[in-house]
């Protein structure tokens, strides 16, 4: 970054015998910044208490101590949620994770759950009705014990790029998983979003 401030004040005075007159000059450059543009990867955390829960076979509400998850049923439960494309947005795709967890028994090691993520993506006035596809994630109950927090791997929309003004609409289920299952109800926590961010900062 370079701060260069230049104050040039000149005075001139002219006099005839007619009158007298002060012309006055001022010159002056204010923060002359050099900024520079930068891309990351950012990831944003993004609680299952911000989801929609429909009044149609929504997943079952569950308090445990300082939490709250969400059991669904599989093949039946849903919640869904909207976002606009992020401003910061580079390029590239929007990737999600699953932070989910199981019922609290020892018996699920080495089991598997499916998400599965059905997106629609609208401008607008385009319809937000119907899907413009779906996207699956499995994931293995990592540990013997109960309650144990667990994420997936990072999935992509299969969308190369987005645009300004977009949104993104998504219903998210858990569906049949591969053998051996979780022998209970996959527990949701939240997702977790990935994508190229733009960041504008000015170095010293």
């Amino acid at each position: 970054m370079v701060n260069v401030r230049i104050g040039d004040r000149s005075v001139r005075r002219t006099k005839n015998p007619i009158f007298s007159t002060e012309t006055i000059i001022d010159k002056t450059v204010t923060n002359i910044i050099y900024a520079v543009k930068a891309t990351y990867e950012k990831e944003i955390a993004i609680p299952a208490d911000a989801f929609g829960r429909p009044p149609t076979n929504p997943p079952t509400v569950e308090e445990v101590d300082n939490l709250t998850v969400y059991a669904f049923t599989l093949n039946s439960d849903k919640m869904t949620f909207k976002f606009p494309v992020p401003s910061d947005y580079e390029s590239g795709p929007l990737m999600f994770r699953f932070i989910w967890t199981n019922d609290g028994g020892s018996d699920d090691y080495n089991r598997w759950v499916r998400w599965r993520i059905d997106y629609r993506v609208v401008s607008e006035y385009d319809l937000v009705s119907g899907t413009d596809g779906s996207i699956v994630v499995d994931d293995l109950y990592p540990s013997p014990n109960g309650r144990v927090e667990c994420r997936s791997q990072y999935v992509s929309l299969p969308v190369t790029s987005f645009m300004p003004g977009q949104c993104v609409y998504v219903k998210i289920t858990a569906v049949t998983p591969p053998s051996p299952a979780l022998t209970c109800k996959p527990r949701l926590i939240g997702l977790c979003l990935k994508y190229k961010a733009t960041t504008i900062y000015f170095p010293p």
